[in-house]
């Protein structure tokens, strides 16, 4: 069962039909155990992308908001964080 990771459900099914009862249902177990590791590996690292990218934006909003509150025209905050006008305009500063 040491085939390469991309492996065709082709090659599996035939696989199977090669095997007996027993070495069948502990090769699914096995397989269903490797999918659910990969599933899990993914969720990862695409909650870790999803929290760099939620405190990127985050920190530009804190940042523009910081400008705003120290008075710097309205296009230097826009240069200086990427967001757009509209977007600084509707920060609410307290």
């Amino acid at each position: 069962m040491n085939k390469s990771k991309n492996v065709e459900v082709d090659d599996i099914v035939d696989m199977l039909y090669k095997l007996d009862d027993g070495e069948v249902k502990d090769t699914v177990l096995t397989l269903e155990k490797q999918i659910e590791e990969k599933g899990r590996e993914d969720g990862i690292k695409i909650g870790k992308a999803d929290g760099i990218k939620i405190g990127k934006a985050d920190g530009i909003l804190e940042v523009a908001k910081n400008m705003k509150k120290l008075g710097f025209d309205i296009r230097d905050i826009v240069n200086s964080t990427g967001l757009s006008e509209v977007e600084i305009e509707a920060i609410e500063v307290y």
